[in-house]
Formats: C-alpha cells, structure tokens, sequence
C-alpha cells in the first residue's frame, strides 16, 4: 500500500524533472514523447479493476484471512482510483500541453544546448571508444547496407522477387521455403 501511495509522487518528480528540461531547453524528441503518451493513456483508461497495479493483490497468501485480502484489495483500488489515476491524468495533461508542443523537431543530440559537445561526450561514457558521431554513423550506415545486401541476397537464393520488407513477412507467414 505504501508504494501505491507512492506513485503520485513518481508521476509528479517526472512532471518537475521534465519542466526543468524545458527551461534548459533539454526536450525528447516529440515522435518519442508520443510514443510515451500511448501507454501513459492507456493506462489512464484502463478500468481500475483491470490495473496491473493489483496483480499483486490476485493471489495474497493464504496466511491473510480472506476477510483482510479483501479489504487490501479495496484499499489497493481506491488508492489507484483516488491517487493513482489522477496522478497520470495529470502526466497526460502536462504531456499533451506543455511539454509536446515545446518537443524537438528533431532527433539527434547534437541538437540539444550545449549537444555539439554533449554528444561525443556521451560516446565517450557510454562505449570504448574515441571515434566521433560522424564515424560511428558512417560504420552504422556501412553496416546497414552490408546486412541490407546479404539480406536480399539470401532472398533472392530463395526465388523471392519482392520487397525486403515483403520477404521479412513472408518469413514470419512461413511462405518462404529457404535453401538448407
């Protein structure tokens, strides 16, 4: 019950840590902010019964009386019902009005205050190595079209005509019958 309780104060740390990124002008990109409003309204609308919050209230010990399971269950759903809902119907408003309308356009870092520098800095932290933005995206291009030809040339083995996009559903489908 207390982590329940808890939630709103989740919701609204995220709120105030996201307002702080849009005085410094450090947003997410506005594809990835809809991306994170779905589930956040999904949740909002899905009916209190069915909250995946009281997945751990289904199967309480059988050392709690059943009249206490109860009572625990319905604690758990006005918290969710009185704390937990208003808390993410909050997240959505401020999402939907203040912080979607003031999302890059745009997603790369470099973008961000301060993100020709930031950048390679997160390179730098988060892998091993000292090459720039620009040569890791040229390896990741390089890449793409390496495994792109070897997946058309594996396609094409198979007497596929189509799409690679088209034999990838084909796979899934099992239309596909592929050389040993």
């Amino acid at each position: 019950m207390a982590r329940l309780a808890c939630v709103p104060d989740f919701y609204a740390a995220h709120i105030a840590n996201m307002r702080r990124g849009l005085k410094d002008g450090f947003t997410q990109p506005g594809l990835i902010v809809d991306e994170m409003l779905r589930p956040l309204q999904a949740a909002v609308d899905t009916p209190v019964a069915e909250d995946a919050l009281l997945k751990p209230f289904a199967s309480l010990p059988p050392s709690i009386a059943p009249a206490d399971q109860a009572r625990l269950r319905a604690e758990a759903g006005r918290l969710i019902a009185e704390k937990v809902r208003p808390a993410q119907r909050a997240a959505v408003k401020f999402m939907r009005e203040e912080y979607r309308p003031a999302a890059r356009s745009t997603l790369a870092g470099r973008d961000l205050p301060g993100g020709e520098e930031f950048y390679p800095y997160l390179i730098r932290k988060f892998t091993t190595t000292d090459l720039t933005p620009e040569q890791i995206h040229a390896i990741g291009e390089s890449e793409v079209a390496r495994i792109k030809g070897e997946m058309e040339a594996i396609a094409r083995s198979t007497g596929f005509t189509g799409t690679i996009a088209e034999f990838n559903d084909a796979l899934r489908a099992g239309s596909v019958n592929c050389p040993d």
